[in-house]
């Protein structure tokens, strides 16, 4: 048997990397050549006490039981240093992957110090794979390392039947309440559509960042009515009971868990077309997708949407289907116990 350490946020926290670890905890199949162990290395209210404690338990089990792989899951920035340190207590010999989850990898990297950028890319090329979430990120990564880099999807579980509910005046957002995620230009079609569609209501449900206090002002300048703030909320299938389209306007992603689990439950989406997302998301039939910033079109697409239902239920019909044959939870663990059997099986170059 093989053993392998996931070393990640814990699975109870908020984003789509605890998401994705809850998953493998949840479904991944029991299989008696594999063992997964979890090692959470990150929460939010206990950061350096989470850090010290995933160092020295990942050096003890790596050195004193037969580790075959240690499966990091990675953002960039402080995401990023914290698994380059933690590298540092793995055994020689033991095989490592670095799986990508970040958002904007690349803006992180150009913003680097000469130094630093040596230090990222020297970490790259001592692990052992890496795995994107789309086949664009694959490229940007294999620029900067010699490390094998292949694809591997996010996928979520997937409901046996549909309950979309079409008549539904609801637009929900799931994910931080940031300009990162355009929050602010969700703020501006609110706005465009309060008088054109009065019934339409915007939920955008996340934690925070800095920028956040700007689309609070910039709501309260233009006086919306029709659009709330929550916190984040892990009550998403409740919520996507009454739920006609999901809206996701970002500027930077990968594959955003949010998009993959709202399509799962036959709720179309408008996204842009950034990172892997039009791998998920096809133009005008599961849903919509538009340039980062064009609120004309996110407007013009919205109208067009609320304007005929039957649209709307065709696309929900498309969006589950899509979910269904390409990215279910099953086909993509058959896809990782392929991985860490073949990982296994390879010695270090």
């Amino acid at each position: 048997m093989s053993r392998i350490i996931m070393v990640g946020p814990e699975s109870t926290g908020k984003g789509g990397i605890s998401t994705v670890i809850k998953n493998f905890i949840q479904y991944f199949p029991e299989n008696n050549n594999l063992q997964i162990d979890y090692l959470f290395s990150w929460h939010e209210n206990y950061k350096l006490r989470y850090a010290l404690q995933s160092f020295g338990q990942l050096w003890h089990k790596t050195h004193t039981k037969k580790i075959a792989i240690v499966h990091f899951h990675v953002s960039q920035d402080a995401s990023f240093y914290r698994k380059s340190v933690l590298l540092k207590a793995v055994k020689k010999g033991t095989k490592t992957i670095f799986h990508m989850h970040a958002p904007n990898f690349e803006k992180f990297y150009q913003q680097a110090s000469v130094k630093k950028k040596q230090y990222i890319r020297k970490i790259l090329d001592q692990i052992d794979l890496i795995v994107a979430l789309s086949e664009e990120w694959a490229v940007y990564y294999q620029s900067l390392t010699k490390t094998e880099v292949i694809v591997i999807h996010n996928a979520v579980y997937v409901p046996q039947d549909n309950h979309y509910q079409a008549q539904s005046m609801n637009i929900l957002t799931f994910g931080r309440i940031c300009e990162r995620k355009g929050s602010q230009d969700i703020v501006t079609v609110a706005s465009r559509l309060e008088k054109k569609i009065p019934k339409l209501r915007f939920h955008l449900f996340g934690d925070t960042d800095e920028t956040t206090v700007n689309i609070i002002e910039k709501i309260k300048q233009l006086d919306c009515k029709n659009i709330e703030l929550h916190s984040w909320t892990t009550n998403q299938q409740d919520l996507l009971a009454d739920c006609a389209l999901h809206l996701l306007p970002s500027y930077h992603e990968g594959v955003p868990m949010a998009i993959l689990e709202t399509m799962a439950f036959g709720v179309p989406n408008l996204a842009t077309d950034v990172g892997g997302i039009k791998q998920v998301l096809e133009d005008k039939k599961n849903g919509f997708l538009v340039v980062p910033g064009d609120v004309d079109q996110m407007e013009e697409d919205i109208l067009n949407f609320f304007s005929n239902v039957e649209k709307r239920k065709d696309f929900s019909v498309h969006a589950k289907q899509k979910i269904e044959d390409h990215f279910s939870i099953s086909a993509y663990f058959l896809i990782w116990e392929n991985v860490y059997e073949s990982l296994s099986e390879t010695g270090k170059e």
